[in-house]
């Protein structure tokens, strides 16, 4: 394609986007997009063209993207994730609860308790009671576990989402009926929640979007076959949305060579053909000003001398007030670190008491439960059979096996356990009720410090930053095995970089103190020498 215009290309993008929302008789449609390409946009654009009183559904698979898309949409939509979803039609529909009561808990900790309550009662190791929820099998496994949580009146992650599957399937009276449902990243997805989205594609209109080449939660038994068996499917349309809006030129064309050098290598098999490509009147002025990918070999790396961390914010250091602000008032992180340990918790113990940035955590969307909690919990249910569990499992009493055995009867475990240890914690709960609790006001925020984050190869789906560091880049790192590359070590590579918006630096060791002296990654042969610049960062490169 001839070079185009800047005003060309922003026709070409506005008119892709707007396609998906003007073809409004097609009830069911498939959006393949690769790494920022607008689906937020393209999802405002349909919602735009919905009457102002519609229910439109949106959800997603990473809690980090529901806060996202709650942000961009929410005004017009109820935004969930899968898991929350169905949090949500527990609590609204009695009928669905079955054996839940109306004040169930949400405690995805449960499942802890629940696979001792088998070891206990079976004389044995626990099973793997996730992967027949995620296969979306019935079985009695899923009857055990379906049964214990129902004694706890607890559900967790994907026992909640295979509850209102089947119960969904066998109640068809509840009208769950909308005027439009959107679903994001639909190749993280598993067989279970692929079969509920089936279930629910009658309940109205719905885009799906998603993009094979950033599925990396096989390990949950998320399979790209779900969205490529619907790019096949007669009865969805598809759409594209080619043009990236947030990486630079540099990156785009970085990431379109590795794929290709992933498909020549039958790495990746069976893509689903897509364009990716540079957007000029978005991301001209950063790639005029970012022109390299930065390849950084630092002379060591272990946990005493520690140059990822130092080289990391060197250059966090150096980051613009310009561009610290532009990053929080768009609402991404101005530097966002990649890696897999150690090298993470090295880099972590380098920022934790850095007072210059803004270290943000993980959010969560439940409490895990320690003992504290527990007891916090039993202040406000003191007959929960939930809460008592954890209690003996912390302070397993003696004969607290036998409790257990005797839960099987449904008897309320507080009259199982015996009245001193019973007195006894009830005892601590009134005590925690005359404490006085921590002063929970929050701390103001310095907008004028780097907003950073630290995370793993899978936990940077959904984000973005300005400036992106990728550490640990060794053979027997990622890839584990370089002369067999995985087809999820590519994918964790191509997704790791593509969350650049303005600048990538990749880090290596050969000198890794004594964990694995090795090579620097055969993936970044796959880069091309032209979109790359090499840095060797020793003891006087730092003392310089």
């Amino acid at each position: 394609m001839p070079d185009l215009s800047n005003k060309e290309h922003m026709d070409r993008l506005k008119k892709f986007s707007q396609k998906i929302s003007r073809e409004s008789s097609i009830p069911k449609k498939l959006v393949v997009a690769g790494p920022g390409a607008g689906k937020t946009k393209s999802f405002k654009a349909l919602l735009d063209a919905q009457p102002a009183d519609s229910g439109v559904l949106v959800l997603t698979f990473l809690g980090n993207l529901k806060r996202e898309l709650e942000r961009d949409l929410g005004h017009a939509s109820s935004v969930f994730t899968f898991h929350g979803y169905c949090h949500h039609l527990l609590r609204k529909y009695a009928v669905l609860r079955r054996g839940l009561s109306n004040d169930f808990f949400y405690c995805p900790d449960s499942l802890e308790i629940i696979r001792e309550d088998w070891k206990v009662l079976n004389n044995g190791e626990p099973p793997d009671f996730i992967s027949p929820l995620r296969s979306n099998l019935k079985n009695e496994l899923t009857e055990f576990y379906l049964d214990r949580s129902d004694y706890y009146d607890a559900i967790g992650f994907d026992d909640s989402i295979f509850r209102i599957y089947h119960s969904l399937a066998s109640e068809p009276e509840i009208d769950l009926s909308y005027d439009l449902i959107l679903i994001d990243e639909f190749q993280d997805f598993n067989k279970l929640e692929s079969d509920f989205v089936e279930l629910i594609s009658s309940l109205g209109p719905i885009v799906i979007a998603g993009d094979d080449d950033q599925g990396l939660y096989e390990d949950r038994l998320a399979s790209p076959k779900h969205i490529s068996d619907l790019y096949l499917a007669a009865e969805y349309k598809n759409y594209e949305l080619p043009y990236c809006t947030r990486c630079t030129k540099v990156i785009v064309d970085s990431a379109n060579k590795f794929m290709q050098e992933c498909e020549a290598r039958n790495i990746i098999k069976n893509r689903i053909p897509k364009k990716f490509e540079y957007c000029p009147p978005i991301k001209e002025i950063d790639s005029k000003q970012y022109t390299f990918i930065e390849v950084v070999e630092t002379s060591v790396q272990s946990g005493s001398v520690n140059y990822f961390g130092r080289y990391i914010e060197r250059e966090i250091r150096s980051i613009l007030p310009d561009d610290i602000a532009k990053s929080r008032s768009e609402g991404f992180l101005t530097a966002l670190i990649i890696a897999s340990n150690p090298f993470r918790r090295a880099i972590e113990d380098h920022f934790r008491s850095n007072p210059d940035i803004e270290l943000q955590s993980s959010k969560n969307d439940f409490e895990p439960v320690d003992r504290d909690t527990a007891i916090r919990k039993l202040a406000d249910y003191p007959k929960s059979n939930l809460w008592w569990r954890f209690i003996l499992s912390y302070d397993k009493p003696e004969g607290w096996q036998e409790i257990v055995k005797g839960s099987t009867s449904k008897d309320a475990l507080i009259g199982l356990v015996p009245d001193e240890f019973r007195n006894s914690v009830l005892e601590e709960v009134r005590g925690l009720r005359s404490r006085d609790r921590a002063d929970k006001t929050p701390q103001p925020i310095d907008e004028t410090k780097p907003l950073v984050k630290i995370v793993t190869f899978e936990g940077s789906k959904g984000l973005s930053a300005s400036h992106v560091f990728i550490a640990g880049m060794q053979d027997g790192t990622l890839p584990r095995n370089p002369k067999e590359p995985s087809h999820i070590d590519a994918k964790k590579f191509y997704v790791a970089l593509t969350r650049t918006r303005k600048h990538c630096h990749i880090l290596f060791s050969r000198n890794l103190g004594g964990y694995n002296n090795g090579k620097p990654s055969i993936f970044l042969d796959w880069i091309d020498d032209g979109n790359k610049r090499s840095l060797y960062a020793d003891k006087t490169y730092f003392n310089n």
